[in-house]
């Protein structure tokens, strides 16, 4: 306790000499402690935002418009800040010569054992961007909150961006290197060099682009961008052990299972829309059956009860034998997302349809 004292005293002393006069200065950062310990400082006790630029020579953040058209707070024009320590850093080192195209990045909670919670994250740069090592020194602006509101998803949600409409003149900037980043050696390959479970990469990426674009919440607490990609991952190996010829549509079910999410609730409203619109992202190399599997996997994957009052696992579904549907996919599929939802406590393995997955959950 007494070095938790000692760090924020010293990040007091630094906030009241160089960022609480407001002259839009270069912090002379000398301490000891990583700089996005003290950025969460200055979030969470002084109350400010954060923006992450490789510009290292803005005078004034000028309103421009955003480029996600699927979600009416992220299509605006305006200057954009967050509150996360992380991230901002993340996009400030990006050399701007070295990084263009698709860059993604996320981040979700997990509890342990004890209920306490940590932060995760997750991050991406398009494969040939990324061996060219396309780092440089940063910015990390400081700005006041007064000037921003705070962003909402279209269902009226609160999320983890704020916006403001004007241009906004600075506190106060911190320079920041690869070296400040602490995920810098784990930012993966948006199309990965090799990967044996997918023969179709390119399809695979660009479905995951088209996904991204239009998920509503990818900074939520349970359901972010990052779930949905680690049921990927999950599906991958279980399909892969489980019905390998029906890899590719496994992966497709994956991305797609939570489209329509909208927000962290526990429903299944999300599951029946989703089903409807996940069609127009399946590929042509899919199956009648392969895609009819998919839309029954993604509109029962939030059912609490199977429709005999059991569990829902694929044994407890007849409808999925009377109708002849793939049920190795549709459980590799629901196994994959209830596997993911470890980090946030137990899985009770009565909820798992196949053996593999069973397996998996004790590893």
């Amino acid at each position: 306790m007494g070095g938790m004292k000692r760090k924020y005293k010293l990040f007091e002393k630094l906030y009241r000499k160089q960022i609480k006069p407001a002259r839009d200065n270069f912090i002379e950062y000398d301490l000891a402690y990583p700089k996005h310990e003290f950025l969460k400082f200055l979030v969470e006790e002084k109350g400010l935002l954060l923006h992450g630029s490789n510009n290292r020579v803005i005078g004034t953040l000028i309103p421009i418009k955003a480029n996600c058209g699927e979600k009416k707070f992220g299509n605006l024009k305006g200057v954009y800040a967050v509150t996360d320590p992380i991230l901002p850093i993340f996009y400030a080192i990006q050399d701007n010569g070295k990084v263009w195209g698709t860059t993604i990045s996320g981040r979700f909670s997990s509890a342990d054992k004890n209920g306490d919670l940590s932060m995760s994250y997750h991050f991406e740069i398009e494969g040939d961007r990324l061996r060219q090592k396309p780092w440089s020194p940063g910015v990390v602006y400081l700005l006041a909150k007064k000037a921003f509101r705070q962003g909402r998803n279209d269902r009226g949600y609160l999320i983890g961006e704020w916006v403001s409409l004007k241009p906004v003149r600075p506190l106060a900037k911190l320079l920041v290197t690869p070296a400040d980043f602490p995920y810098l050696d784990q930012v993966q390959s948006l199309e990965p060099e090799t990967d044996p479970s997918v023969d179709h990469k390119k399809w695979e990426n660009e479905l995951k682009k088209k996904v991204r674009a239009c998920y509503k919440i990818p900074f939520a607490e349970i359901h972010p961008w990052g779930h949905s990609l680690q049921v990927v991952r999950n599906v991958k190996k279980i399909a892969g052990a489980v019905c390998p010829s029906h890899l590719v549509a496994a992966v497709t079910g994956a991305y797609l299972h939570d489209i329509a999410r909208e927000n962290d609730g526990s429903g299944t409203e999300h599951a029946i829309k989703g089903a409807a619109i996940a069609a127009k992202y399946f590929p042509k190399s899919l199956t009648p059956s392969e895609k009819k599997s998919l839309t029954f996997a993604i509109y029962h994957h939030a059912d609490l009860i199977a429709p005999n009052g059991g569990f829902p696992v694929t044994a407890n579904f007849p409808e999925i034998r009377k109708k002849g549907l793939i049920e190795k996919l549709i459980a590799a599929l629901w196994d994959a997302d209830r596997l993911e939802m470890r980090r946030l406590g137990g899985v009770d393995k009565r909820y798992l349809s196949t053996k593999f997955a069973k397996q998996l959950l004790h590893k």
